[in-house]
């Protein structure tokens, strides 16, 4: 699989204000972490895994596929799911401290992935490079939908066959929640939720079709999987 290895202490020059905490090497061990501490934090983390694995099928029963960029991988919570499928993997993060936390995934794999930095607004990457796209946990970061759609169209240009989106549902009851919240305290929040159709709507600017959706409990909790093809 061809692509554009950089350093692991390269970090491009793409900075979003979001993105400072989860560059810092003490936040990267708390963040690999954090999904275990707890019981209800346990089963939540096997639920979105469980979440991505189904998006993933559903592009794998349209056409199978061999190569995935999982990015932003963080410290590798998807990479698990990932070995499930046989599959290579380009594991690209822009924070190095955070991409050294996800190697403890690594021996899961018969062919190891490649741990790469890199940012989803300006992938380092080649047109149609891999199979499919693994973009999780991020775009709920992304308030403006310029920002989002030119995701979006990074994503679209190195896939060949589809790509996962997680993004966080605003019909859901937590999103309402947390909205309700921001406004009570007369700031907005870290987070930004949008509709199932405006994620549509912005997929398909970027040349994406929608091949279904799944949630973790939908109406409830608002992280939702978006699977689409090319």
């Amino acid at each position: 699989m061809e692509h554009e290895k950089l350093s692991m202490t390269e970090i491009p020059t793409t900075e979003r204000a979001f993105g400072r905490k989860y560059k810092a090497d003490d936040y990267a061990r708390y963040y690999a972490d954090k999904h275990e501490t707890t019981v209800l934090r346990r089963l939540s983390n096997a639920l979105e895994r469980r979440m991505i694995r189904l998006a993933l099928h559903r592009i794998q029963r349209r056409q199978g596929f061999h190569s995935v960029l999982d990015c932003p991988s963080g410290t590798g919570r998807f990479l698990p799911v990932l070995a499930g499928f046989n599959v290579s993997v380009i594991a690209m993060d822009t924070s190095a401290q955070m991409l050294h936390e996800g190697r403890q995934y690594h021996p899961l794999f018969d062919q190891q992935p490649v741990a790469s930095a890199g940012s989803a607004f300006e992938l380092p990457l080649a047109d149609d490079v891999v199979d499919v796209v693994l973009c999780s946990r991020l775009v709920h970061h992304i308030p403006a939908r310029q920002d989002r759609l030119r995701i979006l169209h990074e994503l679209a240009r190195v896939a060949r066959v589809g790509v996962v989106l997680s993004f966080f549902d605003a019909t859901s009851l937590r999103a309402w929640r947390r909205n309700r919240k921001a406004r009570r305290k007369g700031r907005p929040g870290g987070r930004h939720a949008i509709s199932r159709s405006v994620c549509m709507e912005e997929a398909r600017e970027a040349g994406l079709t929608s091949i279904g959706m799944n949630a973790l409990f939908r109406f409830h909790t608002e992280i939702t999987a978006a699977a689409f093809v090319l």
